[in-house]
């Protein structure tokens, strides 16, 4: 099973909204068979272990076990059912990570292959293969995209870099260049990225992909007051074919707003009208905000499974309120938010249950 997980992963970022799916064929403690999952509407794990078998010679299956990650499908798709081609080549035994949650398989793989008199064993690696397809579980079962939160910040806790930048000026960082590589990594593998109006504002991102082959992720704007600039970079990058900019608000106020609507649309952007957060309102400000769970959801039907969170602390804030993040990444500079203090170095350690992070001075080398 191990070796399925990986062949699995060579589907990431591209079998969407498809899980990723591994499958071994072994006979005589051999593996006579591999296959994974490549892209939706291409041939399954199980077809491709079975094909390559047969490649290497194979004819009979009869004494042939099958591994694969996930229940094998019952249902017509873009692909005929893959119990069926398991049971047409009479293959003696499947064993199986998990179920599949979705309402067309669920099982019914798992009780088409015992009535055709298959042994099946469920749950090998339940686990890893249930980390394996953290997304497809989360967006099949809570209706909502998988949501990644990513934040860096300072050492004393500031997300914004020690130095102001002017619109037009080169962007600075708080993460190192090690740090900023791993962002795209993980823009690469995940469906849609998410941000808020005034990470537009003051940053004007381009939320791509850079140094690595893959498809830019759908970005997705929460802007209540549709304030996206019209030459913001991810509005003027729709012309590029591909791309996609998806911005979601509240129901229009005044016809200023509705004229933004429309200019934003008229551009290319996708406009989403979600109804807005009362419990976010407090009295420091009657500023209404996008519900963020009925985003979710109206994002989820749009067969967007998943969403690196890159915003900053509202967005995040809101986030963890309503209980939708899954997972946490935070990068944590050495440098603090005040350019005057010195570089440091970080060195972390565990106690109990506790991260411990120690700042040290960065000593300046000296030379004779």
């Amino acid at each position: 099973m191990d070796e399925a997980i990986t062949l699995a992963r060579n589907g990431e970022g591209s079998t969407r909204p498809n899980p990723l799916v591994g499958a071994i064929l072994v006979q005589n403690n051999n593996i006579v068979g591999k296959g994974w999952h490549k892209k939706a509407g291409e041939a399954h794990a199980e077809v491709k272990a079975i094909s390559d078998a047969k490649s290497h010679g194979i004819t009979d299956f009869s004494k042939t076990s099958l591994y694969v990650t996930l229940e094998p499908c019952a249902h017509f798709g873009k692909t005929a059912p893959c119990v069926d081609l398991i049971i047409q080549n009479k293959i003696n035994t499947v064993i199986i990570g998990i179920l599949d949650p979705n309402p067309k398989t669920a099982g019914k793989g798992i009780a088409k292959l015992k009535k055709a008199g298959i042994f099946v064993l469920v749950g090998v690696q339940e686990k890893e293969c249930k980390t394996l397809n953290e997304v497809y579980l989360t967006w099949m079962t809570k209706k909502r995209p998988f949501i990644f939160l990513k934040m860096a910040s300072s050492f004393d806790g500031s997300t914004k870099s020690s130095e102001t930048t002017h619109k037009n000026a080169t962007r600075n960082y708080i993460s190192c260049t090690e740090s900023l590589k791993d962002t795209h990594d993980l823009r690469a593998k995940y469906t849609g990225i998410m941000v808020g109006i005034h990470t537009i504002l003051e940053d004007n991102p381009h939320l791509n992909v850079r140094g690595k082959p893959g498809e830019n992720p759908i970005r997705i704007i929460v802007d209540s007051r549709f304030r996206t600039p019209p030459t913001a970079n991810i509005i003027t990058s729709l012309k590029t074919k591909g791309n996609r900019t998806i911005i979601a608000g509240i129901f229009p106020q005044s016809k200023i707003i509705e004229q933004r609507i429309k200019t934003l649309s008229n551009l290319g952007a996708e406009i989403l009208i979600i109804k807005s957060d009362d419990s976010l309102i407090n009295n420091s400000s009657s500023q209404k905000h996008v519900h963020l769970p009925s985003l979710m959801y109206t994002l989820a039907s749009m067969d967007i499974d998943s969403l690196l969170l890159e915003g900053g602390i509202t967005l995040a804030h809101s986030a963890l309120k309503h209980n939708l993040v899954d997972r946490i990444r935070l990068y944590i500079s050495p440098q603090f938010s005040f350019s005057n203090f010195p570089k440091g170095i970080l060195s972390t350690s565990q106690i109990g249950c506790d991260a411990v992070i120690d700042w040290k001075k960065e000593e300046e080398c000296l030379q004779a």
